[in-house]
């Protein structure tokens, strides 16, 4: 990089920096909160991010414990079968 090209650079970084607020504005979005509708739908939307992370960590946890009382259950169920049926071979083998 040639020394002039190097010095333009420095010159026009700061002034680069100093637009940047001017270009942000053109943003429709960053005008788009000024009516009251506008402000409830970003209000809305940023209630509805911030909670469903924790909505779906709580549904996977509620879903793990239920699907494990279910196999607690079943093998619970399975014991008493086993239990009923070496009863009915031992009193059969009498």
């Amino acid at each position: 990089m040639s020394r002039s090209l190097r010095q333009l650079a420095v010159g026009l970084a700061p002034a680069l920096l100093l637009a940047a607020p001017r270009a942000a504005t053109a943003c429709a979005v960053c005008l788009g909160g000024q009516s009251d509708l506008s402000r409830k739908a970003f209000f809305g939307t940023t209630m509805l991010l911030t909670l469903l992370p924790f909505v779906l960590i709580g549904g996977l946890i509620w879903w793990v414990r239920r699907r494990a009382r279910q196999l607690e259950e079943e093998a619970r169920r399975e014991d008493r079968e086993a239990a009923a049926l070496e009863v009915s071979r031992a009193s059969s083998s009498r």
